[in-house]
């Protein structure tokens, strides 16, 4: 129902993963006997791994390894992310009021320190809010603006 990412980077870790996934027929097949061997047959371990992964769901997995104290984690969906407790729970999406939308969600500042915070950054700016800055920003004088401006140039 979606997709985990697991590793196994020696031997001991890739017969405890074949044991946690119930396929200790893969610990003996010799195209899958140590590292380079699964790295040289990459492709048929790939689809291996891939039909053992699709016969159960991506939270029995998790359970599963949970369990059995190897790492696991869910690939979550920009959706899923947003809606992760621990991403509210670190600030990382913040509620700020926007002139003309009202209250939008926004990214948190992701620095934080042991006692003290950065605020988030303002909400964003209606189109045209900074017209006038950035051209006097360039060298274009407030007249020149203003004719624009009438022109409906800006």
């Amino acid at each position: 129902d979606s997709y985990v990412v697991t590793g196994a980077l020696n031997r001991e870790s890739w017969c405890e993963l074949c044991r946690i996934l119930n396929r200790n027929d893969l610990v003996d097949d010799p195209r899958f006997a140590n590292e380079q061997a699964r790295l040289a047959n990459r492709k048929p371990l790939e689809a291996t791994l891939t039909e053992t992964f699709q016969t159960r769901t991506t939270a029995e997995w998790v359970e599963r390894f949970e369990q059995n104290n190897f790492v696991i984690s869910p690939v979550n969906t920009l959706k899923d992310v947003l809606a992760h407790p621990q991403v509210y729970e670190n600030e990382m999406v913040v509620t700020a009021q926007h002139e003309t939308a009202g209250a939008v969600k926004l990214m948190g500042v992701p620095m934080t320190f042991a006692d003290w915070r950065l605020s988030p950054l303002r909400s964003p700016p209606v189109l045209g809010r900074h017209t006038d800055e950035v051209l006097s920003e360039l060298g274009y004088t407030p007249q020149q603006i203003a004719v624009w401006r009438a022109e409906r140039v800006i």
